[in-house]
């Protein structure tokens, strides 16, 4: 349902304009500041897992991490990640790694979409 959030101008003539607001309303995305959302931005892993774990509502979890490359997840989005991977909605690599700041594939989007609709 549609909601009133903050509008970005940088999303001014953005085909998604009308729904960014909605969804940050909803506290399921937020601008990088007041005026800047980054509409075209490319989405990271760590984004991403956030981003569902709100969608889905899940309850946070608290723990640690224990990626190689853990300390580089951003605060902000850490009790997500940390929450996304105990209910297995979102792994590491096979090397140990988390790649918080990659870029999601639409493999990785499928496959956390799946772990949210088990």
């Amino acid at each position: 349902m549609a909601q009133t959030g903050p509008v970005f101008t940088d999303t001014r003539g953005n085909w998604a304009q009308g729904h960014i607001p909605t969804v940050a309303a909803y506290g399921i995305v937020s601008g990088f500041d007041s005026s800047h959302f980054g509409p075209n931005d490319l989405v990271t892993r760590e984004q991403i897992t956030a981003m569902v774990v709100r969608v889905a509502k899940l309850a946070p979890v608290t723990g640690e991490l224990f990626f190689e490359d853990a300390g580089r997840i951003d605060p902000r989005a850490r009790e997500d990640v940390i929450t996304a991977v105990k209910d297995g909605i979102i792994n590491g690599y096979p090397d140990g790694t988390f790649r918080p700041f990659a870029n999601a594939n639409r493999a990785e989007a499928v496959t956390v979409v799946a772990g949210i609709l088990k």
